[in-house]
């Protein structure tokens, strides 16, 4: 079974500086739980369930995570989260294969149907209820008075730094306006407002409190350069993001996992108490 988009690296270029990926792998589902994801989460003291579904094929995935957690799960998974470059790159590749203008492949190098690439794309983007939304990894910093984007992190004796912190070039300086995904600089950011756009935008603030996010609900679809990393919501997951050339290592490693099926210590005990209330109450003790 695929379970992801093969998103061609590409690169960049604005104002003699370029932006460059190589090829990665993007779910076409947002983080769901699984034993390896549980095990992750564990290591990194959270807890983390399945709170929403999406509506194509009723994939349950996993919310209520801020961006911090979304971004520590995904890099404990061997993984990474979707910058708003990559993120645009994904929306506009998903539109060219759903007008079969291109064709889009799995991890496998099978290609991706086109009712299953509408499929992707509606669940980012497609007005409709009920709101759905996913973490991008990108926050925003006032440096030396100058704002600056900071994405693309690693996890280091468990904190998130980025690897790339750069100084916003010339974007779009307004709030809640229309864009095109066409229109977009190498940060991901919209560089002009369009009326017949696909998403709506909200600019990062000057408070050094803002994350990236994609957005959807009966109203609009947006990219959110606004939102506060604190932020939780059942409907709010994340998308996991691959290098191409780890998927067969990962892969390895999730199969041996299930092979050995890992249980906590906590875990080992709560369901030996269970199951001892469980043989108490079919077979009561007498004095």
């Amino acid at each position: 079974m695929a379970d992801y988009i093969l998103l061609e690296g590409r690169s960049h270029d604005s104002y003699s500086v370029s932006y460059s990926y190589s090829n990665i792998l993007v779910a076409q589902h947002r983080l769901s739980i699984s034993p390896e994801v549980a095990r992750a989460a564990r290591s990194l003291s959270l807890k983390v369930k399945n709170t929403a579904t999406e509506q194509f094929d009723n994939s349950s995935y996993i919310g209520q995570i801020n961006w911090q957690e979304a971004l520590k799960l995904n890099l404990r998974l061997k993984g990474r989260t979707l910058n708003p470059r990559q993120g645009i790159d994904l929306l506009l590749d998903l539109q060219e294969g759903i007008d079969r203008r291109k064709t889009l492949y799995d991890e496998n190098g099978k290609p991706i149907h086109q009712e299953i690439l509408r499929n992707i794309y509606d669940e980012i983007v497609e007005v409709r209820g009920p709101w759905r939304a996913e973490w991008l990894d990108a926050n925003f910093k006032v440096v030396s008075g100058v704002l600056h984007i900071l994405y693309d992190h690693q996890l280091q004796s468990g904190i998130l730094v980025p690897q790339r912190t750069e100084s916003l070039k010339p974007y779009l300086d307004e709030q809640g306006v229309r864009v095109s995904l066409k229109d977009f600089n190498r940060q991901g950011l919209p560089t002009k407002a369009n009326d017949k756009g696909e998403i709506n935008y909200w600019k990062p603030l000057l408070n050094n409190n803002s994350v990236a996010g994609l957005d959807a609900d009966s109203g609009r679809a947006y990219l959110y350069c606004d939102w506060v990393p604190p932020v939780r919501n059942d409907w709010l997951g994340v998308r996991h993001v691959v290098p191409r050339e780890k998927i067969e290592e990962i892969r390895n490693e999730t199969s041996e996992e299930k092979e050995r099926e890992f249980y906590s210590e906590e875990e080992v005990i709560a369901s030996l108490r269970a199951l001892d209330r469980k043989l108490f109450e079919k077979h009561p003790r007498t004095p």
